[in-house]
């Protein structure tokens, strides 16, 4: 269904997070090195009601390397993966999530109009 993207990652202990759906069909997904020669951590699925599904995939390199996701479809029923994403397992991921109008502050405008002063800092234009 899917392969890669190439990634380099360093040396530690991950987990990969694949979102996907399906109905009818098991699904093998992946984490692998070397063109697929070296798997570095593997979970097999079974999707039977068509909702998402984010399962996870622990793995760990010992040094760094090209890291590749794939997503195997065994051709029965149907299946799609949305996205993956991998991060360091002692971090949250995937991370929280914000709606784009709660981040307000970030995407507002200014009331009055600013230029940069000799010292680098905001000033009123």
């Amino acid at each position: 269904m899917t392969f890669g993207p190439y990634r380099l990652l360093p040396p530690g202990e991950y987990r990969a997070w694949f979102r996907l759906k399906g109905v009818g069909s098991r699904v093998d997904l992946e984490v692998v090195t070397r063109g697929g020669r070296a798997i570095h951590g593997h979970v097999a699925i079974h999707l039977a009601d068509g909702a998402f599904v984010e399962v996870p995939v622990s793995f760990s390199l010992k040094a760094p390397g090209q890291i590749e996701y794939r997503a195997r479809w065994d051709g029965l029923g149907w299946a799609a993966v949305d996205s993956v994403a991998a991060a360091f397992t002692a971090e949250l991921d995937p991370g929280p999530i914000f709606e784009v109008e709660s981040l307000g502050h970030e995407l507002a405008g200014t009331a009055r109009p600013q230029r940069l002063g000799r010292r680098g800092r905001l000033r009123d234009a």
